[in-house]
């Protein structure tokens, strides 16, 4: 069977696709990735690239959210991860 990685450039992917929608706090990543693949592929590993988010004051809680998304990520499947930017 033929294995496939995703790479996920984490804010394109949000300001692009998810912000706004009901999936703008906790879009299970893998699901997601298993469900655009074709028949008869397998998920190796996705990898999501990310910069740290800045707690501003209109959102200070940004922060900490990310870092519950990004353990979540971690943890819901092997072979995910997440490779931060140069400013986190």
């Amino acid at each position: 069977m033929p294995t496939v990685n995703a790479y996920i450039d984490g804010f394109n992917f949000y300001y692009g696709c998810v912000k706004g929608t009901p999936y703008n706090k906790w879009l299970d990543l893998s699901k997601l990735c298993h469900f655009l693949l074709p028949k008869g592929f397998q998920l190796s590993r996705i990898r999501y690239f990310t910069a740290r988010v800045a707690g501003l004051p209109e959102n200070p809680d940004a922060p900490t959210r990310q870092n519950i998304y990004l353990r979540a990520l971690a943890n819901s499947r092997p072979g995910a991860s997440k490779v931060s930017g140069p400013f986190s």
